[in-house]
């Protein structure tokens, strides 16, 4: 494994590290769908010392793909849950004051984009690996 591949996978583990104990932290756990990243998190540090220890980045990209989705549908829910509590506190809020207001409000909207980040990083570690570019015939 070169040192680049080390020093990323070290930052893929951080950050999944990292969120993940901001996320206990936090207390988000109050429902299935805030238990999503707490285990995708916790299962990408055990795939990426898989591959770190194997050689083998299959499951690294495995996991990077499920952040992404994951990540993706965390920022819809946390707008939608977002925009939700604003039409409930101002039943004739619309336009782009409930949008401002859906995007500023009391969940981080933005904050499951930090899951798509780390999952790209993964998928940047493991893509090397698993579609090598052909050697090249040296020139003579």
């Amino acid at each position: 494994m070169s040192r680049l591949r080390i020093a990323l996978l070290a930052l893929f583990l951080l950050g999944s590290g990292g969120t993940l104990v901001e996320l206990l932290l936090l207390d988000h756990l109050e429902s299935w769908t805030q238990w999503i990243p707490v285990v995708l998190f916790g299962a990408g540090i055990v795939l990426g010392l898989w591959s770190a220890r194997t050689d083998r980045y299959g499951p690294l990209m495995l996991a990077g793909a499920l952040y992404v989705v994951a990540g993706a549908v965390g920022i819809y829910l946390h707008l939608d849950g977002n925009r939700a509590f604003e039409l409930e506190m101002y039943p004739d809020l619309t336009g782009l004051s409930l949008l401002a207001e859906t995007v500023t409000g009391a969940t981080p909207a933005l904050a499951p984009g930090t899951m798509i980040q780390i999952g790209l990083l993964a998928l940047v570690i493991a893509w090397p690996a698993l579609w090598p570019s052909p050697t090249k015939e040296p020139n003579p």
